[in-house]
């Protein structure tokens, strides 16, 4: 009697597994990718334009915040509002990005996309704002790197560029701005950038960008970003200020840009000591005009 108690529990307790063997897993084995629904917590899926747009929102509010176009002194946080006579105790107040760094030059860029798709000029005015504020404060910086032989890091990015990450991103978003806005006073600015370009970034012996790291003359896909849009952005300026800064260089570069996005596209060539190896941190961002 035992015995057959026994049996019977065991198999009730086995129909469950039994059921639960049955159940069909749906995977990405046996059902179409775009059929799939995410595991995970998250707003994906079909998105309405009001949605994207309270979301950019909610981003903007808070590199706005993130991004104060303020001079301090470095030592009691005081802002500074006459820059004719501040020293080398200046610098940008800081928040948790740079207003002339690469990823900034991106979101830039980013920014002016922004407020053409979606008609708010709140994120033009950001853009215009942190140009506007750079280029009134940076000759005072340099000033002060004249006088005393240093100044804030962040205008010595401006003011002395030693890479593409230095120059190319805020480069290209500063001329789109610019022809835009005729009345915003970059050129300077505009000008110092696109002769680091142009003139001292480190390139093959084709004129093809290149670094010396991680090993020599090594192509990095960043460079795609931060070279060919400043470049290509600058023929347009440059046509507009009759060669104010350039003096017809553009012209010049055509051959190596073609020759620098060919080498990208294609498998490296191991003349003249090219180093096969492409990075590829920002894939999607080498696209973007």
């Amino acid at each position: 009697m035992n015995i057959r108690i026994i049996a019977i529990a065991s198999l009730l307790i086995a129909l469950p597994v039994s059921a639960q063997k049955k159940k069909t897993v749906v995977n990405d084995s046996n059902t179409p990718l775009h059929l799939l629904q995410p595991a995970y917590q998250g707003t994906y899926g079909d998105l309405t334009p009001e949605q994207v747009k309270k979301e950019v929102d909610r981003v903007f509010a808070y590199i706005d915040k993130e991004t104060p176009a303020r001079v301090v002194d470095r030592n009691t946080g005081k802002v500074i509002t006459d820059y004719t006579t501040m020293g080398e105790e200046a610098q940008l107040e800081r928040g948790a990005f740079r207003l002339a760094s690469y990823e900034w030059g991106v979101t830039y860029s980013a920014l002016i996309a922004a407020s053409e798709a979606t008609g708010d000029t709140r994120y033009m005015d950001y853009v215009q704002n942190r140009f506007r504020f750079l280029a009134e404060v940076a000759p005072h910086f340099k000033r002060v790197y004249k006088e005393k032989g240093t100044t804030d890091p962040q205008l010595l990015q401006i003011l002395t560029p030693h890479a593409l990450d230095d120059a190319g991103a805020v480069c290209a978003a500063m001329v789109k701005v610019r022809l835009k806005d005729p009345s915003l006073p970059v050129d300077e600015l505009i000008c110092n950038y696109f002769d680091f370009i142009i003139n001292k970034e480190y390139r093959l012996a084709d004129g093809t960008f290149a670094r010396n790291r991680p090993q020599h003359n090594t192509l990095w896909l960043d460079d795609m970003f931060m070279g060919i849009p400043a470049v290509a952005q600058m023929s347009y300026y440059d046509k507009e200020q009759k060669d104010k800064c350039s003096t017809g260089m553009i012209l010049t570069w055509k051959l190596p840009l073609l020759q620098y996005m060919y080498t990208v596209w294609h498998t490296p060539s191991i003349k003249d000591g090219l180093t096969p190896l492409l990075t590829d941190r920002l894939p999607i961002w080498d696209g973007m005009p």
